[in-house]
């Protein structure tokens, strides 16, 4: 079975961290059981067995004239004390903790001390709380000289027992500690979220922008280091857009001049095709200068009804003498550029009706993103042309006959990409084409109250 580690930076580190202080914990709480018997025992017992000690280390020492008074002296209801000068018969008992009898004979530390645990006496009524009488431990101080204790040792329970300390380390260390490192590590790795967002909204051909830098020193250098190639791309992208918006517009003059010599000529047939020729060329240049303007399009995002604008376009065409319907939701709000995705879908449903007899514009709102098929029932387009059809110039056979230029698909495609969408081509069956186009209907493109402003003023 392969473990499924999570594909967050911050999540990894949070996983790493949190398994660390766990293992920590399972292996020092081992270790601790394992190692240190005495602290197995609980408060209670380690006080009783110190308490069984000093009175043992008391009764050696003592003159033995004094060793009655002291040793009842030293009895109480809890530790009942008593002396006798023979090996007691406690039979096959097992004692109940044998930890507090290795932590007594090592409270006295005396040569040929021995302990034993018997059972309770009937005749002594308990000191506990349920009336249990006391168990008897048998200590000998002596060859003929014994003392018996008769104690309620208590039960090994509580949170920080032998059973129980993996489980309450956890709890009161483990689960802190792990949730300040999963915040500590969320923290950590939010500006490297926050990166990855920005850079996601971030188009060469649109307005200049730069990501935030925040964060460790590591994404700082990241973001600057983005931020100087984002510059030096949105200076290569102006530079080249300048460089044909002039050329494509300094060359309207002398076709200009073009199309009046040649309106001047007396050959009707060579005038005609002349003419052809000139529209052709002004026509690219028109495209030219359309694609060229809308990737330095500036317009500001703002909500609007995608599908009452796809009804709209529809009902457009249709006026037009065009087949073309829609299919989909009455309403759809959606962040977008109006006047560039209106260019889009324009451009799009007018090479479906320009290569097919219908057109069909079908809405789709399920999720978070708005899905826009537009569907022609044409020859379609061969899968080796698919992404070749998208870029600026390329036409296929089809196109050429028709006199295209090879800029609708890659105007839409680019108004697409500038909404932080995506557009793809589909086969329909039986024939036809079908342009698929996700809006993304997030917060990525929210119209901010400063773009209401601006739109508005």
């Amino acid at each position: 079975m392969k473990l499924k580690i999570p594909g967050s930076t911050g999540r990894q580190i949070g996983l790493i961290v949190v398994g660390s202080i766990s293992l920590a914990h399972v292996i020092f709480a081992g270790s601790w059981m394992i190692l240190a018997p005495y602290h197995r025992l609980s408060p209670p017992d380690r006080g009783l067995a110190a308490q069984i000690g000093l009175v043992v280390r008391m009764d050696l020492t003592l003159p033995i004239d004094q060793r009655s008074f002291a040793l009842a002296a030293a009895s109480n209801p809890k530790l009942l004390i008593s002396q006798v000068s023979q090996k007691p018969d406690f039979g096959n008992f097992t004692p109940p903790n044998q930890v507090l009898l290795d932590t007594i004979r090592d409270e006295v530390n005396a040569p040929g001390i021995e302990v034993l645990a018997g059972p309770p006496d009937p005749r002594q009524r308990g000191s506990d709380s349920a009336g249990h009488a006391p168990i008897r431990i048998a200590v000998r101080v002596a060859e003929n000289d014994w003392l018996i204790f008769g104690v309620v040792p208590q039960p090994h329970s509580g949170p920080w027992s032998a059973r129980n300390f993996p489980l309450t380390a956890i709890l009161m260390l483990g689960l802190p500690l792990g949730a300040i490192t999963l915040w500590a590590a969320r923290r950590v790795t939010n500006p490297l979220a926050r990166l990855a967002e920005a850079t996601a909204r971030l188009s060469p051909a649109g307005a200049e922008q730069s990501i935030p830098v925040e964060g460790t020193e590591e994404i700082q250098q990241v973001a600057r280091a983005f931020n100087a190639i984002l510059a030096r791309l949105h200076k290569f992208v102006a530079d080249r857009t300048g460089m044909l918006a002039a050329i494509s517009h300094d060359l309207r003059t002398p076709l200009t001049r073009l199309r009046l010599r040649t309106e001047m000529l007396g050959d009707e047939a060579m005038r005609n095709k002349m003419l052809k020729d000139i529209r052709a060329m002004d026509v690219m240049i028109a495209s030219t200068l359309a694609y060229i303007t809308q990737e330095r399009s500036t317009e500001t995002i703002e909500e609007i009804d995608l599908a009452a604008l796809l009804q709209t376009l529809a009902d457009d065409f249709s006026d037009a003498g065009f087949d073309v319907a829609y299919v989909g939701p009455l309403h759809c709000a959606a962040p977008c550029r109006p006047q560039a995705l209106e260019r889009a879908l324009n451009n799009l449903v007018d090479n479906a009706i320009k290569f097919g007899e219908s057109a069909t514009l079908v809405l789709d709102t399920t999720n978070a993103t708005a899905v826009i098929d537009v569907e022609d029932d044409g020859p379609g387009i061969p899968d080796h042309e698919k992404e070749q059809v998208l870029k600026p110039f390329y036409r296929t056979d089809s196109a050429r006959a028709e006199g295209g230029v090879g800029l609708g698909l890659a105007i839409a495609n680019t108004i697409v990409q500038g909404h932080g969408g995506t557009m793809e081509l589909r086969d329909r069956q039986p024939h036809g084409l079908c342009v698929r186009v996700r809006i993304p209907r997030s917060e990525r493109f929210a119209v901010t109250p400063q773009q209401k402003q601006l739109h508005h003023g």
